[in-house]
């Protein structure tokens, strides 16, 4: 039918067609969404992510001296430490 995005988006999902939870691509797909090192924008390999958890948890260095040291933001190794990504590594 004809009608705006918004209306086509509506349909769909009153219909049930939308790809959420267990049909969503990510969880269907799993080797279509590259993760950590086999992304091509990663600047950390795993060992830095396990060294950088490992540093935090013993108090070594704070998460501004962490991210000068791997050259990216400081709110990327808060993210690491709290395990909100590159959940999986250990």
């Amino acid at each position: 039918f004809l009608g705006t995005h918004q209306d086509n988006v509506a349909d769909r999902v009153s219909k049930g067609r939308s790809a959420t939870g267990e049909r969503n691509g990510s969880v269907t797909r799993p080797e279509r969404r590259p993760r950590g090192e086999g992304h091509a924008r990663a600047k950390l390999s795993t060992n830095d992510v396990a060294e950088i958890r490992r540093v935090a948890s013993e108090g070594l260095a704070g998460n501004t001296a962490l991210a000068a040291r791997y050259g990216v933001s400081d709110t990327l190794i808060r993210l690491i430490v709290q395990r909100k990504i590159w959940k999986h590594v250990a």
